[in-house]
């Protein structure tokens, strides 16, 4: 089932990112779009771009700072073709939600890449797609991304403004990766603005949640690992086992034989 080996490929491919490993979310999404290529079916080929285009914008994030800043810079690179192929490709599915994810992704990877006029015009696609569909997945992440998209312009203000409404909703944010992005945008907005005490709250908001979550992906990777461990000692016991099975039938075999040609 050609179909369902992609999905398989995109689905695990995407735990192992939210698991704080996108190397290897990224391995087994490429894996399985060279899968989905040769099966050249609409659906699994849009799910697997798509979803691999999210795994390196989550890589990109995880790797914007310090000495891995280029290594983030070129999955940002990777990603590019991927979402402008998805957008190109969405309207093949006719699904809204896909067109508004793809247009936020694209305009999310745009804003980073400085290309900050077809970010915009994409990123008010995604949200007015967004909230006419009730897509509560998917607005707050796309009105984060018009938040860095006025601090890339330099308008720290508007970003603000923006950040903090968002943050004021905290609870229609819906997942941790989310809540950080805003926290390090407000960050970054107050210290251009030269508010360090703001500045250096936000910092400590964003440090903490990256903390919790960095714990709670290393006891998964652990949990991961003896799981592992359990089923490879299991399948040992049962190899074991079934050799001494075909070992006991080859002796009784060979006595048989034995005994027959004695008689």
């Amino acid at each position: 089932d050609q179909r369902g080996r992609v999905l398989a490929f995109s689905l695990l491919g995407g735990c192992f990112e939210r698991s704080g490993d996108p190397w290897q979310g990224e391995r087994l999404l490429r894996d399985g779009l060279a899968l989905a290529r040769e099966l050249n079916e609409p659906y699994p080929l849009i799910t697997t771009m798509n979803n691999l285009a999210a795994v390196l914008i989550g890589k990109f994030y995880s790797l914007r700072d310090g000495w891995a800043a280029s290594e983030g810079r070129s999955a940002l690179d990777d990603c590019l073709p991927l979402a402008r192929e998805v957008l190109k490709m969405a309207p093949i599915i006719g699904d809204p939600y896909l067109s508004a994810f793809a247009h936020g992704n694209l305009g999310e990877v745009l804003v980073h890449l400085g290309q900050l006029e077809e970010a915009d015009k994409l990123l008010h696609e995604a949200l007015a797609l967004a909230e006419a569909g009730g897509y509560h997945a998917v607005w707050p992440r796309v009105r984060c991304s018009i938040g860095e998209l006025h601090l890339a312009r330099g308008d720290s203000r508007a970003a603000r403004q923006e950040l903090s409404a968002l943050l004021g909703e905290r609870s229609h944010l819906p997942t941790v990766s989310t809540q950080m992005r805003v926290h390090y945008a407000l960050y970054l907005a107050h210290r251009n603005d030269g508010d360090t005490a703001a500045a250096l709250a936000q910092l400590e908001a964003f440090r903490k949640i990256e903390s919790q979550r960095s714990m709670q992906q290393l006891k998964a990777k652990s949990e991961h690992m003896v799981m592992r461990l359990e089923a490879d000692e299991t399948q040992r016991k049962g190899l074991e086992h079934a050799h001494g099975v075909a070992r006991a039938h080859a002796s009784r075999a060979s006595e048989l034989e034995r005994m027959t040609l004695e008689d």
